[in-house]
């Protein structure tokens, strides 16, 4: 998140649903993981847009009523961590483990927030 807000540029792929596991391999480059690009469309979210950074990943989707749901995807440096919080009625939740630090986002409530956020890492990291 920090890269985003800090203007910084990245390399930046619009992409859909069927396309996802065409960019696997710039993600794991670009976080320096085994991960993969999740497919959230069992919730109806649709894959829009991945920008990578240097160290960092932005997957953006879309939902089934257009809000944007966004994961941040680096290392982790090597401690665990889960929190679900809302600000400025933007839920957030942070899912870190010893190999990757996700922050998610989006304009939803806490319990699509849960499911998603499962969805995401399972699908990182399976």
């Amino acid at each position: 998140m920090d890269a985003r807000q800090n203007g910084a540029q990245g390399t930046r792929y619009l992409a859909a649903n069927d396309q996802a596991r065409r960019y696997d391999a710039e993600l794991r480059h670009a976080v320096a993981s085994n991960v993969h690009i999740p497919d959230l469309s069992r919730m109806g979210y649709k894959l829009r847009g991945l920008n990578l950074y240097d160290k960092a990943a932005e997957i953006v989707y879309q939902g089934p009523r257009d809000q944007l749901f966004t994961l941040y995807v680096r290392r982790s440096d090597g401690s665990a961590r889960f929190d679900q919080f809302e600000r400025r009625g933007l839920r957030i939740c942070i899912w870190q483990d010893d190999q990757i630090s996700t922050v998610m986002a989006g304009n939803i409530s806490a319990a699509v927030m849960q499911r998603l956020a499962t969805l995401s890492y399972t699908g990182l990291t399976s």
